[in-house]
């Protein structure tokens, strides 16, 4: 960064030419790694046609930690060269891929899935279709694998296969989902992170396939989730942040056919923006020994909120929007409740974003109750004007304290 591309970049890359070729593992190691760092600043495409070719040479070595550090490599650059490196290179790179996912190394097998999702997430579907059945054979193989590890990464690069392809991936949907749903009743800590990633493939096979062809297992995926969120999950839980994701990506399979389950989702997300902060004896001390945001109040007192709260306030918020967007008028009998838990969002002190994505619920709220009294012929318009006054009242409050102009 101090010297410039320009002048870094050809005695790194002379250093990886001679490095590659040398007997010693560990030499072509540092080779790749460096390709790993570099990658993001190569501008010309005849320099990243050459990095693909020492990489995929290099995914046949006899050594698993050049073969993984290839692998590393090519999940790199499909970043930091994309869309480049897809439209240049797919039909070189997916096969080798696909090779490198039965490598005899189980952790090679499972990073070839890894480097696959970053290179197909920036992919057009047409590129990958003609691959799709090897890909999808390779990975329900990984995903049958007795190791965590590979099944993590083959169940994430299944959701790539599925959000890319979206309705070509019927065919290969009965055959994937009765596996990944096998995976839902693992309860042990050990577990949290794959049945995580099996909500955030079983929702993204669903929005690929359609809720015809979904509504027979969203009703088991939900009530996993449900009853996962009703146990109570540990800030560090990584299923919390999947599971509302999911919930999103299901309503939006299931559209209408989402409504029964509102009623033991809203009270909670209700619950959670009514959420009170705490005050604050050592602003100081607290922020940074409790991962607390803090705001101080006009009357010098402070409150504050720790970062997973904040979290789930706003989730709570963007999972409010998404019922509004998608189920439109049929949310109607919702509307005032929402309305009134979705009030204090408009003053929330902790983060900008969760203002703005309120202001714009709100926003919803109100389209919501006119189109839902439209539908019942129902012609007074009472409700929908008290919703205009609470809403302008909320703003002009929040105003008064806002000294971000362009919120």
């Amino acid at each position: 960064r101090a010297l410039g591309a320009e002048v870094v970049l050809p005695h790194a890359f002379a250093g990886v030419r001679r490095f590659v070729h040398q007997a010693d593992w560990k030499h072509k190691y540092v080779a790749v790694m460096t390709i790993s760092q570099c990658a993001e600043y190569v501008s010309q495409e005849a320099h990243v046609d050459e990095i693909v070719g020492l990489l995929v040479n290099l995914l046949n070595d006899d050594h698993p930690r050049v073969r993984f550090a290839a692998l590393h490599a090519i999940g790199q650059t499909s970043t930091d060269q994309s869309p480049y490196i897809q439209e240049a290179h797919c039909e070189v790179l997916l096969p080798a891929l696909a090779r490198s996912m039965e490598d005899p190394v189980v952790k090679v097998a499972a990073h070839a899935c890894a480097a696959f999702v970053n290179f197909a997430e920036s992919l057009d579907s047409a590129a990958l279709l003609p691959h799709m059945p090897d890909l999808m054979s390779k990975l329900c193989a990984r995903l049958a694998s007795p190791a965590v590890v590979s099944k993590e990464q083959a169940i994430t690069a299944i959701a790539v296969v599925a959000g890319v392809t979206e309705a070509h991936f019927v065919p290969y949907y009965q055959q994937v989902v009765s596996v990944v749903k096998h995976i839902l009743p693992a309860t042990s800590v050990d577990d949290r992170k794959l049945r995580g990633k099996a909500f955030e493939c079983l929702s993204l096979m669903g929005l690929a396939v359609g809720r015809d062809v979904f509504r027979p297992d969203a009703q088991e995926v939900m009530h996993a989730m449900l009853e996962a969120a009703a146990a109570g999950l540990e800030a560090d839980d990584p299923q919390r942040s999947y599971i509302q994701e999911a919930t999103q990506r299901i309503c939006r399979a299931l559209k209408e056919d989402f409504l029964p389950y509102l009623p033991r989702l809203l009270p909670g997300i209700y619950t959670t923006m009514q959420m009170q902060p705490a005050e604050v004896v050592d602003p100081d001390a607290e922020e940074a020994e409790a991962d607390m945001t803090v705001a101080l109040l006009e009357d010098g007192t402070a409150v504050g909120l720790k970062t997973c709260q904040i979290e789930d306030f706003q989730s709570s918020v963007q999972l409010v929007s998404c019922f509004l967007e998608v189920l439109g008028p049929s949310y109607f009998d919702h509307v005032s409740e929402t309305a009134r838990c979705l009030l204090p969002a408009l003053k929330f002190r902790f983060s900008d974003d969760v203002r703005r994505e309120a202001a714009q619920a709100w926003q919803q709220v109100i389209n919501v109750a006119k189109e839902g009294l439209r539908e019942r012929g129902v012609s007074d318009n009472g409700i929908v004007r008290d919703l205009l006054h609470a809403f302008v009242q909320g703003v002009t409050e929040a105003m008064r304290g806002e000294t971000d102009i362009e919120l």
